[in-house]
């Protein structure tokens, strides 16, 4: 047996000032008789200063943030309280970097109560103090779109249970507990409910994302249109823990894209139709712009041809005003549009500019 099998194993502090270094660990040592104060190396590392300095009590508080120093934080206020300590805070290195630590330390008091000497340990939680504040901040974000839309997101379990689902208890009348299972999709319009309940059960069966247009019957009485996504979650060893999901009122946007396609398929009255319908009721200018509330230039300028990107609402007004006055704007096998009395067979096209019997 060599002489080297023969050493004593280290001790645990020697591993600590041996080890600290890498993994971003110091430790410290004050004895209050002597006033002696020791450094292990890896604390020197983090705070980025050389082994010539001498340490001291107002050297490690020097490198505390100034923000953090009001708090309490440093040495000197833990050795005058004679008590243990567990803190974080930041640190500006010596090369002008800025790092947390977190701080625990603890006082040792000798059989007459009076401090013997005092012991801490620094650790660099950097990475960890990162991570949950960009996990805090992604997590306001979520809680600010959701309080300003009308949206809920929920937990899955893997075994199919909903213990989270904020915003859903108020948006449709239904608590968590009775959502559970499959018991959530007794709030979805019945005509969506086997279709969104057979993809959600494939999409659980396959642990793979689920989305889905759906009806939601809301506590209100209104029937509003939600857009849903639920993704599986894996941990580091590809096992599924859980299932996040998320929905969002799409109502107006439903609403619009119905219209938006609407218009496309039948862009509504021309100046001319309007002008033919105008000529079937023997309205003027001036009793069209009393029905619609639409201004008389305005329907002189669509009438010429001068408005032909006049608004929506514009279009809308005029239509509404002739249709309940009896007018039909209508296409025949998309030759154009043409206008016609509901009671009368005579219809009037845009393109031809005359009269013709139909039995359309």
């Amino acid at each position: 047996m060599s002489a080297q099998d023969q050493l004593p194993p280290p001790s645990l502090p020697e591993l600590y000032c041996s080890m600290g270094p890498a993994a971003g660990l110091g430790i410290w040592h004050f004895v209050f008789a002597t006033g002696a104060f020791v450094w292990s190396p890896g604390l020197r590392l983090l705070f980025d200063i050389d082994g010539m300095e001498a340490p001291s009590v107002e050297l490690f508080d020097s490198f505390i943030h100034p923000d953090d120093r009001s708090n309490g934080s440093g040495i000197e206020a833990f050795l005058g309280g004679h008590h243990a300590m567990e803190d974080e805070f930041r640190i500006i290195r010596r090369n002008g970097s800025l790092r947390w630590i977190s701080h625990k330390g603890r006082v040792f008091l000798d059989a007459d109560q009076r401090p013997l000497f005092a012991a801490g340990m620094v650790r660099d939680v950097t990475n960890r103090v990162e991570a949950l504040k960009a996990r805090d901040l992604a997590q306001a974000r979520i809680r600010s779109v959701m309080q300003t839309s009308l949206c809920f997101n929920w937990v899955t379990t893997v075994d199919g249970g909903i213990p989270q689902a904020p915003g859903w208890a108020e948006i449709t009348g239904q608590t968590v507990e009775q959502a559970s299972g499959l018991g959530w999709l007794e709030r979805i319009y019945e005509a969506d409910r086997e279709r969104t309940r057979r993809a959600w059960l494939h999409s659980l069966e396959a642990k793979t994302s689920f989305a889905a247009k759906y009806r939601l019957l809301c506590r209100d009485g209104v029937t509003r249109w939600f857009i849903a996504r639920n993704e599986p979650v894996f941990d580091a060893r590809g096992a599924l823990v859980e299932w996040f999901g998320v929905a969002f009122d799409i109502s107006d946007l439903k609403e619009f894209d119905e219209t938006f396609f609407r218009r496309l398929e039948n862009p509504g009255p021309t100046g001319a139709l309007v002008r033919s319908a105008r000529a079937l009721l023997d309205w003027s200018i001036n009793d069209l712009a009393e029905k619609s509330g639409v201004s008389i230039s305005s329907i002189r300028r669509f009438e010429s041809g001068e408005a032909n990107g006049a608004r929506d609402q514009t279009m809308d007004r005029l239509a509404r005003a002739l249709s309940q006055a009896g007018i039909e704007f209508f296409q025949i096998d998309n030759t154009g549009t043409f206008v016609r009395l509901r009671t009368d067979k005579r219809v009037l096209s845009s393109h031809l500019g005359s009269c013709h019997d139909s039995t359309v």
